[in-house]
């Protein structure tokens, strides 16, 4: 295992595609926090102003760096190789999640302070206390290593690099895109006031809009999940790395939230570490 690592470490220092992954980290994170900015949010805390966004883009670099770092093992062999000198599957595929959970952890750790210092040398101020603060920081973390874990599983099942890229980051953005569905339907309220037809005179024209009457009851809002579909939608909402990302970088969680979260996402690297074991060991390399 020992040796696997260091090889590993050897490819990962050299690897083109782990260093435009750090740019790319950094660059995103800073022209997002500076686009949030503008208008209301430049009087609001740094937290608000994007600084969790990272959340966002790191599964996106993951996807595409597992793909090429791991698949890389599968088109030059060494792969084969490692098995042939007597390394077992489970040491080898271990050892890339090692790695890959290290691309993640770099990744998260430059996005993290570049967010920090820009924001900060710009102007804008924290309004989490240190503890607060540091909880975002350490749930994002796990919502990093859970992308890390869901990549190195898909790279180390493609023969085909290409292929294993392609799968590994349209999923990525499709998480990305369920979370922030699942985020508006997560948000919808229980109830929804009743409207009613209200004549408005606009120029010379009498036009009829509908208002909120606050002397009605409310009534059900049809959007709001119930039942068991609430409780299936719920479970996604806080087991799945994507919609935990959302949740960091829409700065919605609160203080009960924080240990469940953690267990979610502990669950979610075992469950995909194991389901990663018992398919990569029933694979065959060729």
């Amino acid at each position: 295992m020992g040796n696997l690592l260091s090889a590993g470490m050897y490819r990962l220092l050299r690897s083109k595609v782990f260093y435009v992954g750090i740019l790319a980290m950094i660059f995103l994170e800073v022209w997002v926090i500076s686009n949030s900015r503008q208008g209301s949010y430049f009087v609001e805390g740094l937290e608000s102003q994007n600084l969790f966004s990272f959340n966002m883009f790191v599964p996106l670099g993951l996807a595409v760096f597992c793909g090429l770092f791991i698949g890389e093992e599968h088109t030059s062999n060494a792969l084969r190789n490692q098995l042939i000198v007597g390394h077992s599957k489970a040491k080898v595929y271990l050892a890339n999640l090692l790695l890959s959970a290290l691309a993640g952890l770099s990744y998260f750790a430059v996005s993290a302070v570049s967010g920090l210092l820009f924001g900060l040398a710009t102007g804008s101020e924290l309004q989490f206390e240190a503890l607060e603060l540091g909880c975002f920081f350490f749930l994002s973390l796990c919502a990093v290593l859970g992308a890390a874990s869901l990549s190195a599983l898909l790279a180390n099942l493609f023969t085909s690099r290409s292929m294993g890229v392609v799968v590994s980051l349209l999923l990525a953005i499709g998480l990305l895109f369920f979370a922030g569905n699942l985020s508006n339907t997560m948000s919808e309220p229980e109830t929804i006031p009743q409207y009613r037809p209200i004549e408005q005179l606009i120029g010379d024209t009498t036009t009829l809009v509908y208002a909120a009457d606050p002397t009605l009851p409310e009534v059900p809002n049809p959007a709001y999940p119930q039942g068991a579909w609430r409780v299936i939608l719920e479970f996604l909402w806080n087991f799945l790395p994507a919609c935990q990302g959302t949740r960091l970088t829409e700065v919605s969680i609160t203080a009960e939230a924080f240990f469940p979260l953690l267990g979610y996402a502990a669950l979610f690297i075992v469950l995909t570490t194991a389901a990663g074991l018992a398919i990569f060991q029933r694979k065959d390399v060729k």
